[in-house]
């Protein structure tokens, strides 16, 4: 029942999610979302050292509550970094920008107090998933939604701006805390025993190397985007992505929760692994598809959904169909990756996903313009896919050459 649930619910909340954002597109406009992208990019760009995923340590290891505690202790050190990289990062941008810095002051503040309450609240409620709770944590979650999503509206109508998104994000963050630790009551308590933190260190690195990579991954093109084709492309964009991000977090979230427990306690991978890699020219078959039938209907769909003021952005939509397709492929391998303790296996395939990125966006996208933009971001990630699948077939205990 708990399975299920999980499921019914977040398709639920992604539904009621992706209509939401839908309407704050159309009611906020091209330049707030550009503002609202231009804060949360910077800041993710900014945050990048410190993307550490010390929940997964509390999965792997649920029976050790020394475990419990070291990490408490190192998800603590991440809050006060993330305080002291944004202030650095705010007061850098002060020396070159007198007007800038004092506009996202408060946004971003609440921005970065709404990432360290996330980080705690995936802390604590860790066990849960890990004892697949998750009947409890679908209800915390629709309650965020709701309420964050609310006010997101009443501020958007009361002409809010960039506020309207920002308070969503720091109010959802919030109601998942207290809601968690009116379940779990985990012991607030600190350690800084050398062997527990080691080992939470020692298994961490390799999500954390993921964490960073991903993250990269993730806001690099925007950065290229808002520098190249300037904050207004940088939202359209954003909008875009985020519609394609919103249908595939459907079924990403499940596999990111869901599926990690799973494969934790599953005794044989092997054979899950293997029919995971027989699917693969089905579903890049699918994909293809997916795209073809999206390259018909770009135009009126952006039109119908978003409004004429976004419509420029419909050429970004079949290549970001692709992009969302591999994306749910390598979130599964790197689920199983993670499960397997292979977390480095992924990463290879992540450096080069930036690295396309890094290499084609400057050269590209100056003469391509937005619609280059999509297919770059389209192939890189089908570079990612690829090579995180090769890795698989190929090495370690779990192969399939």
């Amino acid at each position: 029942m708990g399975l299920s649930w999980t499921l019914i619910s977040n398709g639920l909340i992604g539904g009621t999610n992706l209509i939401a954002q839908i309407w704050l597109a159309r009611e906020l406009g091209v330049k707030v979302i550009g503002d609202y992208a231009t804060i949360v990019v910077g800041l993710e760009l900014i945050l990048l050292p410190v993307n550490f995923g010390f929940n997964q340590a509390v999965i792997k290891f649920n029976q050790d509550p020394l475990i419990h505690a070291g990490c408490l202790t190192l998800v603590t050190g991440q809050a006060l970094a993330t305080i002291g990289l944004s202030s650095c990062a705010w007061l850098l941008l002060s020396f070159f920008d007198s007007m800038e810095p004092m506009g996202i002051l408060l946004p971003g503040v609440l921005l970065v107090v709404a990432r360290i309450l996330n980080n705690y609240s995936t802390l604590f409620y860790a066990p849960l998933e890990s004892g697949l709770a998750y009947t409890y944590l679908a209800w915390v979650r629709i309650a965020a939604l709701a309420l964050s999503t609310s006010t997101a509206i009443a501020l958007a109508v009361s002409g809010g701006g960039v506020y309207a998104l920002v308070v969503r994000d720091f109010l959802s963050s919030l109601v998942i805390l207290l809601m968690v630790l009116r379940r779990t009551r985990p012991p607030l308590t600190l350690t800084n025993n050398k062997g527990a933190i080691g080992r939470i260190l020692k298994y961490c690195l390799g999500v954390w190397l993921l964490n960073v990579l991903e993250r990269a991954a993730l806001r690099i093109d925007y950065a290229m985007v808002g520098t190249t084709l300037g904050r207004d492309s940088l939202g359209v964009y954003y909008q875009i992505r985020a519609l394609i991000e919103g249908c595939t977090g459907f079924l990403v979230a499940p596999v990111q929760t869901v599926g990690f427990s799973f494969y934790n306690q599953v005794e044989e991978k092997t054979e899950i692994i293997r029919k995971t890699i027989q699917t693969r020219r089905t579903y890049l078959l699918t994909a293809a598809l997916g795209a073809g039938v999206t390259l018909l209907i770009s135009k009126p769909l952006v039109g119908a959904l978003l409004g004429e003021k976004w419509i420029e952005g419909h050429v970004l939509l079949p290549s970001l169909v692709l992009y969302g397709m591999a994306i749910l492929w390598y979130e599964n391998i790197k689920v199983i990756s993670m499960a397997i303790e292979r977390q480095f296996a992924t990463a290879r395939a992540r450096v080069v996903q930036i690295g396309i990125l890094i290499l084609l966006y400057p050269v590209l996208l100056p003469k391509g313009g937005m619609a280059m933009a999509g297919v770059v971001t389209a192939g890189a990630s089908i570079a990612l896919a690829v090579i995180a699948t090769t890795t698989f077939r190929r090495g370690g205990k779990y192969s399939y050459a």
